[in-house]
């Protein structure tokens, strides 16, 4: 092997490397992560309520009841002690 071509070598191995420490570190950036999954839903919830708004309507409502049954099951427990 010439030194041209192990050089060639070389570098073609760094730039795996490279790609390869690029994707591990995309995997392990948790708050990168969680940011891409929560612009995923909030895009989804978008397109909802745009093609089917009584859908998203019931949603919502039903978001909103399972927050106030909570909020008052945490409540009635805090005010029995």
């Amino acid at each position: 092997m010439t030194a041209r071509e192990l050089d060639a070598h070389v570098e073609a191995v760094r730039a795996r490397l490279a790609g390869t420490l690029d994707a591990l570190e995309e995997k392990a950036n948790v708050p990168k992560q969680f940011k891409k999954r929560a612009d995923k839903r909030a895009e989804q919830l978008r397109e909802l309520r745009r093609e089917k708004p009584a859908v998203f309507a019931a949603v919502v409502v039903g978001g909103l009841a399972l927050s106030v049954g909570i909020i008052a099951l945490v409540v009635k427990s805090a005010t029995k002690r």
